[in-house]
């Protein structure tokens, strides 16, 4: 009959033994060992028994008798209001399991009843979200050339055309006229950058230099970019919205989903203010739901593919939802946040001072130095490098659609509305020019005529002062036209 390994313990043989040669320690005689454990993949396997019930299966490996114990509630275990613990830590500080697998994340508040094991891996948590839908970025046409690029290229136009027309003012050669005014100049460097063709008239050498320069930056410009721009308008955009904590807890709607009863979940009860308090303040505002480790799969299917959950989970974890998706259904769907949160070293847990810990210690410093548990774990999550970095943009052979370059669009209905702007303004300054010439000419040509009536010399020459009088068609009225210029001057009687 094997003994409880508590009543082994008991034995000073024993106990020498473990402190002589903890890494070749074996049991003489053999001992029967209670251990708890929880799904918990890629760390843990757990297989309910085909009755639904949770079950105590034993077996027995090298003389030591293994039986294993699943928590009621499913949880790791965490402090309760009343001081006790749950979940597989409560287990083992009540005495009720020998160790625990875990592995669990080292807190001081666990190590004050429970022992820590050396660390078997490191860890650190995460936010897993749905990617969106690929889409195109509409404004696809200004990414070929980076801003610095662009800044560049109008300052380089401007530069040109300031320098032509200062070797213009400052170099006249007499009787030679170029024609061009200052703006028509600006628009003639403006048409060479568009691909559009140039009138050059009667220019000198200097100013062909100047403009032959121009334009050989352009077309090296205007030829990368419509190459690059071939390339861009075939790419996709997968919104990844949520890449750090913060974009989690300012989202309108998103609800947060955590694993019920951890060192995380304590950890939120018990800070008092920074990020990790906003996201404790989720839980108030009806956005933050936990549930137990093994449901997380079921989860995967039923909350977060509505995309509007989200998981905060170890990064190891993640990686094994994303490769069991991507076995199901061909196609990463999920992505994890860039940035990363708490880590934390993780270990196995045996009952308050064991003396059994040394021997345990060896154990895993073997399987950890050896790289052996780190095989085991990604032996057992195939295709977990695939969806890991997912990218942020693909590559898609298509017909492209409105909605994919309303951007242009946008770009083209801008312009019409500026330059119907700009005409109508015209219109009404070559109208107002008009009314302001007119009424200038009529008041000119009215101070003339009354200059004629009051000279001797019309009438001397037999022309009646009345009759000079008569025969102006002078309006006495303003013009409707002045109405519409508040600048032209008024027209008195």
């Amino acid at each position: 009959m094997v003994r409880p390994l508590l009543e082994v313990l008991n034995s000073s043989n024993i106990l020498q033994a473990i402190s002589d040669n903890p890494a070749n320690f074996r049991f003489p005689k053999g001992a029967s060992v209670v251990v708890a454990v929880e799904d918990w993949r890629p760390h843990a396997f757990v297989d309910v028994v085909e009755d639904g019930g949770p079950g105590r299966p034993s077996f027995t490996l090298k003389a030591l008798r293994y039986t294993l114990v699943r928590p009621p509630d499913g949880a790791w275990g965490g402090r309760q209001a009343n001081g006790s613990w749950s979940g597989m830590v409560g287990l083992v500080a009540r005495k009720d399991v020998d160790i625990a697998l875990g592995p669990f994340v080292v807190t001081e508040s666990r190590a004050s009843v429970v022992d820590f094991s050396l660390p078997l891996t490191m860890d650190h948590l995460r936010v897993m979200s749905l990617s969106g839908a690929p889409e195109m970025d509409p404004w696809a046409f200004l990414l070929p050339l980076r801003p610095m690029v662009w800044v560049a290229t109008i300052a380089t136009l401007l530069l040109a055309w300031v320098a032509t027309v200062v070797m213009l003012k400052l170099w006249r050669t007499p009787g030679h006229t170029s024609g061009w005014n200052p703006f028509r100049l600006l628009f003639e460097h403006l048409r060479v950058l568009l691909q559009q063709n140039s009138e050059l008239g009667n220019c000198r050498g200097w100013e062909r230099l100047v403009f032959a320069s121009w334009l050989l930056v352009t077309n090296v410009l205007m030829w990368s970019y419509s190459g690059n721009l071939m390339s861009l308008l075939a790419v996709r955009y997968v919104p990844h919205p949520i890449q750090t904590l913060a974009d989690l807890i300012t989202h309108p709607s998103l609800v947060a989903i955590l694993e019920a009863n951890t060192a995380y979940t304590q950890l939120l009860r018990e800070v008092q203010d920074g990020t990790f308090h906003d996201l404790a303040a989720l839980e108030e505002a009806s956005r933050m739901i936990h549930i137990k480790a093994y449901d997380f799969s079921s989860a995967l299917q039923r909350l977060l593919r509505g995309g509007n959950h989200a998981f905060i989970i170890e990064n190891s974890s993640i990686e094994k939802l994303m490769a069991e998706d991507l076995s199901r259904t061909g196609h990463c769907d999920f992505y994890k946040s860039t940035e990363s949160f708490l880590p934390s070293s993780m270990g196995l847990i045996a009952q308050k001072d064991t003396p059994l810990l040394p021997a345990i210690n060896q154990r895993i410093r073997m399987l950890t130095e050896s790289g052996l548990y780190e095989y085991w774990v990604r032996s057992s999550t195939p295709n977990s490098s695939v969806c890991a970095q997912l990218p942020s943009r693909i590559t898609v052979k298509e017909p492209i659609g409105f909605f994919n370059i309303w951007g242009l669009f946008m770009v083209l209905a801008s312009g019409l509305v500026l330059s119907t702007v700009v005409f109508y303004l015209e219109v009404l300054t070559v109208r107002c020019s008009g009314v302001i010439t007119s009424s200038s000419t009529t008041t000119t040509t009215r101070k003339n005529t009354r200059r004629d009536e009051d000279s001797p010399t019309s009438s001397s020459r037999g022309v009646p002062s009345n009759t000079l009088h008569r025969s102006q068609p002078l309006s006495l009225s303003r013009p409707k036209e002045v109405l519409y210029c508040l600048k032209s001057p008024p027209v008195t009687k």
